[in-house]
């Protein structure tokens, strides 16, 4: 093989004979080759390239010199574009870039900030309790009213300067509705048969009452007044309407988000990343354009890294590691893409490319029962299906609410049916969150072993190719266990498994 320096590659030319009109396709070549970072053999193969023979015909020796060449052979012997640059390759593979201007939006909901989620449930729950305790305490606090109402009027009586024999009467009978409002015992007061007696008092009756006995009137007007019954209910209603009113503001503007970002850094290196990979399309040698795809591609990661919630620019970098025959980010990438925008055409088209491209023996995901039956799930992220959870029971929880008896019984129903589609956005996010530990291995030839260390037996018949969809189990050191799509599990290097949720930092 020739070695190149650049990209401490070999590059190997084999010849390739022809022998039947039957072969379809060149085989996979091998090559093995150790691996110093894995301090491990390593095996590598080649894809299969398809091939369309036609059957020969015999010519002689005066044909070959005197005959010219026909239009078929000249153009078969004038380099083409497309032969020479290799692009047929990636044949079916959608690699056009995005808009520059949307490269970097988000799909809405995908940010959701913990006081938003806690507003969405936490407030309606707060109004639902606060409505069933007000049913529930009709009666207490409509006897609450008769007692404020009988304790104004007992102090507006107490207050008259008019002789006792015409006062007492108004006395009398406010004091007898407070003592009905507040279940005080009316044959206790005392005081309240000394007013009576001075009324009728022909000596007393036509002065005003005795200032020491409006006093003690006044202190078991007070002593009345004091129900826990009455005080727990204004307390409470006031601290149930205050907590709801201060906790609507925090929920509006935790749904405002303050993200800030370098923008001018960030279209910088998007316009070379952009121009990279626009230079490597255009190149004609093979060589020289993998070699601008892999520069295109490094440039894309890091802004794949700074903004993995924008699923463009996910498609973006996947497109330029397909480009620089990196099957393993390439995967990666268009699944993170799919992760944050499960309707991204580009990068569900791309990743059913790559995955119909490799071995046949590699397990691939598949759509099981439940995925059939929560066809949503591919349409939503877990993300805006806890929100979509929150919005309805934020709605339908209120309308179960007995705000009043004369409430409408046609709100029921709504509420329910709001109530049944937050269940069900809820346990679709919860199972879309199964699938947290989702990987891709980045390294080609990856031996899964059957134990966390290198001389372990293989638990797997082929090494796997870049591009293989896993499952973490477990971290353990370096190591990691995961598990194939057909269930295989086994251990391999942590270096050589990428996680396709991004941890936020």
């Amino acid at each position: 093989g020739e070695i190149d320096a650049q990209t401490k590659s070999k590059r190997f030319a084999v010849t390739v004979r022809v022998k039947s009109e039957t072969v379809q396709e060149i085989p996979p070549i091998s090559f093995a080759y150790f691996d110093p970072a894995a301090g491990e053999y390593r095996t590598v193969a080649s894809e299969p390239i398809a091939l369309s023979v036609g059957a020969a015909s015999l010519v002689g020796a005066s044909d070959v010199v005197a005959a010219a060449p026909t239009p078929r052979q000249a153009a078969a012997e004038k380099p083409s574009d497309s032969s020479v640059s290799g692009i047929a390759t990636l044949l079916g593979a959608d690699m056009s870039l995005s808009a520059a201007a949307r490269t970097f939006a988000e799909p809405w909901g995908n940010r959701l900030p913990a006081a938003l989620l806690g507003a969405l449930y936490g407030i309606p729950a707060l109004g639902f309790g606060v409505a069933l305790w007000l049913a529930r305490t009709s009666t207490r606090r409509s006897q609450a009213s008769h007692a404020r109402q009988a304790l104004r009027s007992a102090e507006r009586a107490l207050a008259s300067t008019a002789p006792a024999r015409e006062a007492a009467p108004a006395i009398n009978a406010a004091m007898r509705r407070l003592a009905q409002a507040t279940g005080a015992d009316l044959r206790s007061c005392q005081a309240l048969e000394q007013l009576e007696t001075s009324a009728f008092d022909p000596t007393k009756g036509n002065a005003a009452i005795a200032e020491d006995l409006r006093k003690e009137l006044r202190n078991v007007v007070r002593q009345w007044s004091k129900s826990p019954a009455r005080n727990s209910a204004s307390t409470a209603s006031r601290s149930a309407l205050a907590a709801m009113t201060i906790a609507i503001p925090f929920a509006l503007l935790a749904g405002v988000s303050s993200w800030a970002t370098d923008s001018a850094t960030a279209d910088n290196a998007l316009q070379e990343a952009r121009s990279l990979y626009q230079s490597a399309l255009a190149e004609t040698d093979r060589l020289q354009r993998v070699r601008l795809f892999a520069r295109a591609e490094q440039a894309w990661r890091q802004l794949a890294a700074a903004h993995s919630d924008a699923p463009r620019l996910q498609v973006d970098w996947g497109n330029a590691a397909l480009g620089a025959q990196d099957a393993g980010r390439a995967v990666l990438a268009y699944r993170r893409a799919l992760r944050t925008a499960p309707g991204n055409e580009r990068a569900r088209v791309n990743l059913d490319w790559l995955r119909n491209r490799l071995p046949v023996w590699l397990p691939r995901p598949a759509t099981g029962t439940l995925d059939s039956l929560l066809f949503w799930r591919g349409r939503f992220t877990s993300a805006q299906l806890y929100l979509a959870a929150a919005i309805a029971f934020a709605i339908g929880l209120p309308l179960l609410a007995p705000w009043s008896p004369r409430q409408p019984r046609s709100l029921r129903p709504a509420g329910i049916a709001l109530l049944l589609v937050w269940a069900i956005s809820g346990l679709s996010a919860v199972l879309a969150e199964n699938g947290i530990n989702a990987a891709v291995v980045v390294q080609d030839g990856v031996t899964l072993r059957a134990a966390d260390s290198t001389g372990a037996a293989p638990a797997f018949a082929e090494a796997l190719p870049a591009g293989a969809e896993v499952t973490i189990l477990e971290t353990r050191d370096t190591w990691l266990r995961i598990a194939l799509a057909d269930g295989t599990r086994g251990w391999v290097k942590a270096n050589a498994v990428e996680k396709v949720a991004v941890s936020s930092s």
